[in-house]
């Protein structure tokens, strides 16, 4: 009885939040929704993916403890399809990304508006910049300038990079907002490369063990280290603390603990800690704090956004 035969479909959706921005005030997402459809009641899996759709939402964070999110179709596909969508801080276009080439992406005609470009190896945290290998050699690139044909250089530094050096096991690589550097971790170590070929290292010591480092980006000029870790005994709160390539802590406060990531606003001064599984998409409404700390001032926020 029922051997390896269908009875009862079964749906289901697969919400992910594929990319956010944070500049001044407001909250620049990029989400997906995947529809699979399963098999209940068979010995054989059956899970296919149906149909995919990609949205914008915009969320804004005034001086007001009620918020929603504005959401915006981009793209919807059936089956699996290889596509994305990132946003760029200040613009109001995006990168669309699909098969191995990217495009600037204007949500409003719901089309690409440039050329296309190979997928960079990295983008800088904006995405208003990127970094690509020609010719073996690293060079980098300003976004926006595809809308009027090849992208413009804005650097070529002088020294090699490999997509293992960056994306390898046990690392991550991030190029500052300024593209002054290219930050790799590996562990408890970081290596910052300057545009201009200097190299710092720094290793966490044994004494800050207990410490996750997270992210870094770059300071007055310099670059400093985002680290986390749990304040115990309650684990209520994680510590933050920015620290120089010399060792030296430059701030250090206490954010409600979460997985979520951490969106940079440099100019600003400040980080918008996302709390884990955050998604507009949301088909409940639900509320969800968001904790917004002043490194410059050393005070923290919490927010109260609606989906």
């Amino acid at each position: 009885m029922f051997s390896g035969c269908s009875i009862i479909p079964y749906y289901s959706t697969v919400e992910g939040l594929n990319d956010a921005q944070w500049l001044d005030g407001e909250m620049r997402v990029v989400a997906n929704r995947s529809h699979y459809v399963d098999s209940m009641f068979s010995f054989e899996s059956h899970s296919r993916l149906e149909r995919q759709e990609w949205v914008s939402a915009e969320v804004t964070f005034p001086n007001r403890p009620v918020l929603r999110a504005h959401i915006h179709k981009l793209s919807d596909a059936k089956g699996e399809v290889d596509r994305g969508f990132l946003a760029i801080n200040g613009s109001g276009l995006l990168i669309h990304q699909e098969g191995g080439q990217c495009a600037l992406f204007d949500p409003g005609s719901g089309k690409d508006v440039s050329k296309t470009f190979p997928i960079p190896l990295l983008f800088n945290r904006s995405h208003t910049a990127y970094l690509s290998l020609v010719a073996g050699k690293a060079v980098i690139f300003d976004t926006l300038s595809a809308i009027k044909g090849e992208p413009a250089v804005l650097a070529r530094p002088p020294w090699t990079v490999t997509p293992e050096q960056i994306h390898g096991y046990g690392k991550a690589g991030g190029l500052t907002d300024d593209v002054q550097y290219l930050v790799l971790f590996s562990g408890g170590t970081v290596e910052a490369w300057s545009t201009n070929g200097t190299k710092e290292q720094w290793v966490i010591p044994a004494e800050r063990s207990r410490e996750n480092l997270v992210d870094a980006e770059s300071i007055d000029g310099k670059v400093a280290v985002l680290s986390r870790s749990l304040i115990l005994p309650y684990g209520s709160h994680d510590a933050v603390k920015l620290t120089t390539m010399d060792g030296v802590i430059v701030c250090s406060g206490e954010i409600a603990a979460s997985d979520g990531g951490g969106l940079w606003n440099p100019r600003g001064k400040a980080i918008l800690f996302v709390p884990y599984g955050f998604s507009p998409l949301a088909s409940e409404r639900s509320s969800q704090i968001f904790e917004l700390w002043n490194y410059s001032l050393n005070t923290v926020q919490s927010t109260h956004v609606w989906n």
